[in-house]
């Protein structure tokens, strides 16, 4: 049996991170899987902290005593996924006596870190740590759950550890360059620009493009050749204790650095506590204007001074702070509470600043006028629509309320509504238009979900018949106006386009949707924007939704870049979820009157 040790975010009905042993178990008719065969749950957090990777060995060693309880004795090691930041990645022993080893994600960042610290010596070590080494982008991708393919035995002969193919290891870390290509690219460029000048001083000179490839195939040898390297020496090298480990991420001495209880329920409380206590602090300063009315008025002056000598520059650069500074920093639901408090600033604008002279100072302000009518028409008759999710590992429902926009995207926002309320009846296919009773199959690990399919026999259908009819084109779609790389929007997903000469692209949409959990989602531009889930809770339990997906599906062989990849980034592989979110019930909610 192998045990394989996760730091991933599961549904516990609060969306808090916890650590999952599921384990591999070996047979005559092949490897067969037992998903979270005991899990632990952790502190809320994007990166589980120092404690948090202590208590999972503890959840491990118990998984051990477990399965050595019910006669189950051979557990032959325990991957760990979780990059230290010590090095290169190192093997350690349990007090069961089980080896731990890194995962193949673990050992590849090493690999890559070192090879590119090696090609590029010459750049700032800030722009190596904040942008080449920061994979946390490939978190998420098939290159996270890749295991081990092939294993010998260690030169004790007590132990087994991984041993790879070349070919193996060089198709992986192509897959991880593809992923980074666009960072790679121009750190690429720069470092062939210096390497030009330093050829051309010598008499030298070679071309650009010529010189670009050289170095991204010497970084791919040098990648292959490290991770070659680390994987070798696990054949050698004599695991350590794991308190060893404890030791270097704590800072601890090696007598307190022990793994803590993982039965302890007064810990599991008081974790439980903090995170509502967090989330009470983080709604009640988001309510709170106080500190935003005091900006305001700092611009106010700024204004009124700027006005008083004549200063146009300065009050163009006030006036586009200003509109960034809302924009970035104050909810929609605010700006008309905003409008009362800082009556002096909306006035000045509009009396003495709109008549401006200068034409430049004119069209700013015209602009910052006409994004804050908008804003303050948004939060006066923006609809709220709700849906009763079942999950499949809950008894009881989720109510998740959505925010539409009517006023930026109305025929898809109207669509979407319709579907929730389920007033249009049939459509012309004799399919339902309502989302009752249909299902949220699909997601994109840890980034959005897929719905808007309708249970058909064993078989899902897709609802991609609008409201409007069956080939609805002139739908709106001014994409320019909502962001969607930002976690918690509702989009309405792009079945067709029309082209027509001369004109932009018309988008065709039906019922299918997507709702982004992480701002590094999987939207794109020809998906429409329909609304948005304000409530964070409601954001973090779809996102634990999410990450169940049903990663036994057997993964697409790596293939080259298209020129869409390129354009719009690497595709993330669409995967079922282990059961089918049911829609148990939807509609609209009445206004409420502030």
């Amino acid at each position: 049996m192998d045990l394989h040790l996760y730091l991933d975010p599961l549904f516990l009905g609060f969306g808090a991170d916890v650590c999952v042993v599921d384990a591999t178990f070996g047979g005559e008719s092949g490897a067969s899987e037992c998903s979270a065969l005991r899990f632990l749950p952790l502190a809320m957090s994007p990166c589980p902290s120092t404690e948090d990777v202590t208590r999972s060995f503890s959840a491990a060693s118990a998984a051990i005593r477990d399965l050595q309880r019910e006669g189950i004795s051979t557990v032959r090691f325990v991957t760990f996924g979780y990059i230290t930041g010590s090095g290169s990645p190192h093997l350690y022993l349990l007090d069961e006596g089980v080896l731990v080893i890194p995962t193949v994600f673990c050992a590849l960042i090493s690999a890559l870190e070192t090879a590119m610290t090696k090609t590029f010596s010459g750049m700032p070590l800030a722009v190596l740590r904040d942008h080449l080494l920061d994979f946390s982008s490939l978190a998420a991708s098939p290159l996270e759950r890749t295991r081990w393919s092939r294993f010998v035995r260690h030169a004790t002969g007590s132990h087994l550890v991984p041993s790879v193919d070349e070919k193996w290891v060089g198709e992986w870390v192509r897959q991880a360059l593809w992923a980074r290509q666009s960072v790679l690219a121009t750190a690429l460029d720069a470092k062939a620009d210096q390497d030009m000048a330093k050829l051309k001083s010598r008499g030298k000179a070679i071309d650009k493009g010529v010189l670009v490839k050289q170095q991204l195939g010497r970084l791919e040898r040098d990648a292959v050749a490290e991770f070659m390297r680390v994987v070798d020496s696990f054949k050698t090298a004599e695991p350590k204790p794991i308190d060893q480990l404890l030791n270097t991420l704590t800072g601890r001495p090696l007598a307190d650095a022990r793994l803590p209880s993982v039965d302890d329920p007064e810990t599991a409380r008081e974790k439980e506590e903090a995170v509502l206590d967090r989330l009470a602090e983080e709604r009640r300063q988001a309510n709170d204007l106080t500190e935003t009315v005091k900006r305001l008025r700092d611009f106010e002056r700024s204004i009124k001074n700027a006005l008083a000598i004549n200063d146009t520059a300065n009050l163009l650069a006030t006036v586009y702070q200003l509109d960034m500074h809302l924009t970035m920093h104050v909810d929609y639901t605010h700006w008309a509470k905003l409008l009362k408090e800082t009556t002096d600033l909306w006035r000045t604008i509009c009396f003495k600043v709109k008549p401006s002279p200068d034409k430049q100072v004119k069209a700013e302000c015209a602009k910052f006028l006409s994004n804050m009518t908008e804003g303050f028409l948004c939060a006066q008759k923006r609809p709220k629509v709700f849906f009763d999710l079942k999950v499949h590992t809950s008894s009881r429902s989720k109510r998740i309320v959505i925010d539409l926009f009517p006023d930026v995207n109305p025929k898809a926002a109207e669509n979407f509504r319709c579907f929730c309320t389920g007033e249009k009846g049939n459509g012309t296919s004799g399919y339902p238009l309502r989302y009752r009773g249909s299902a949220i199959p699909y997601a994109v690990k840890g980034c959005d979900l897929i719905g808007g399919y309708l249970p058909d026999g064993d078989s899902l259908t897709s609802m991609t018949e609008s409201t409007y009819g069956a080939n609805h084109s002139k739908w709106d779609h001014n994409r320019s106006l909502i962001a969607a790389r930002r976690a918690g929007m509702v989009l309405l997903m792009d079945e067709a386009a029309s082209q027509k000469r001369g004109i932009q692209n018309y988008r065709e949409h039906g019922g299918r949707f997507m709702i982004t959990v992480a701002s590094a989602n999987s939207a794109q531009h020809c998906e429409t924007a329909v609304g948005f889930i304000p409530d964070l809770k409601d954001v973090s339990f779809l996102q634990a939704v999410s990450l169940m997906t049903d990663f036994r599906q057997p993964q697409p062989a790596p293939t080259q870049f298209t020129l869409g990849d390129l354009a719009y980034g690497p595709q993330i592989e669409l995967q079922p979820l282990i059961v089918p979110v049911i829609i148990q019930d939807c509609g609209q909610l009445p206004d409420q009157d502030d």
